[in-house]
């Protein structure tokens, strides 16, 4: 396993940035009606926010740097890290499928090669295997590695 995905830190849950919005506002008793009006956008729409139903756009973090004094930096990257654990959870859920392709390769031995880290758990397997074959599905093994030699 390599050092960088060893110190790597992914939480198992991450709460929306509407989760810091929605602790922002009672800090400082602003209801969410309020906020809109400052922003001129609907409620429903800062409503959806706080529940992590809607992403925080750019022009929306440039808003609420105006309205509540928080950078939209913040905002963006906060709204980032959240889109990126949502998509990674659903490429984990997806990894557990692929016990069939996982099958076709000797895991056991590749990981006492170093080549792949130990691992009991489909997703994980299928996660490694793709880094190690740098493809991003395992359709693309298929187009990539069984490919006829001319």
């Amino acid at each position: 396993m390599s050092s960088a995905s060893r110190n790597e830190y992914t939480p198992e849950n991450v709460s929306p940035p509407g989760a810091s919005l929605a602790d922002l506002l009672d800090e400082r008793s602003l209801s969410q009606r309020e906020l809109a009006k400052r922003m001129g956008r609907p409620t429903k729409t800062i409503n959806e926010i706080i529940k992590g139903k809607t992403a925080i756009t750019q022009d929306t973090a440039l808003a609420l740097e105006l309205a509540v004094g928080v950078p939209a930096s913040f905002w963006n990257a906060r709204e980032a890290r959240y889109r990126e654990h949502l998509a990674r959870a659903e490429q984990r859920q997806e990894m557990g499928l692929h016990a069939d392709w996982v099958r076709l390769f000797p895991y056991a031995e590749m990981a006492a090669l170093g080549w792949v880290a130990a691992s009991s758990r489909v997703a994980e397997k299928a996660h490694e295997l793709l880094k190690f074959f740098s493809i991003a599905k395992p359709e693309q093994w298929g187009e990539v590695y069984e490919q006829p030699t001319n």
